[in-house]
């Protein structure tokens, strides 16, 4: 996280690191770790605008600049001043959609991370519920 922080601004308001913020709440994370965060509070407010842009930048990443967001967003010639090409509008020729056909589950996998003192009880209730439910249980331990 020291290489990538998750940046805020003056008000407390994410600008930077939005994804990271949330994969920290959802692995259940009450408090962030103060090296993992910057306060960009000096900014103008330009200089937000320009870095929720280039932070943001796809290069490197994966994933794709939603055009249609961006072009209702910001000024065209801005954006082209940081290096984003904007795509010109054929009318005529409308983007072919692809489509995937998702097939449902078979099987899930859940993993399980307790203290080992409590494994022994937890193993077993696990596999009581397995029993019930007809699922197979593996366990090992490091």
């Amino acid at each position: 996280m020291a290489l990538r922080p998750i940046v805020y601004d003056r008000d407390r308001v994410i600008i930077g690191g939005n994804q990271r913020y949330k994969a920290c709440r959802k692995l259940g994370m009450t408090e962030i770790p103060e090296n993992w965060t910057v306060c960009a509070d000096n900014l103008t407010d330009e200089q937000r605008r320009r870095f929720i842009i280039v932070d943001n930048s796809p290069d490197g990443m994966s994933g794709d600049w939603d055009m249609e967001i961006l072009g209702n967003a910001f000024d065209i010639g801005e954006l082209g001043s940081l290096g984003i090409d904007m795509p010109t509008l054929d009318e005529d020729k409308p983007e072919p959609q692809q489509t995937v056909k998702l097939q449902p589950l078979s099987m899930i996998h859940i993993l399980v991370s307790a203290p080992a003192s409590s494994a022994g009880d937890l193993l077993s209730k696990i596999e009581a519920i397995a029993k019930d439910t007809g699922a197979e249980v593996r366990h090992a331990a490091n």
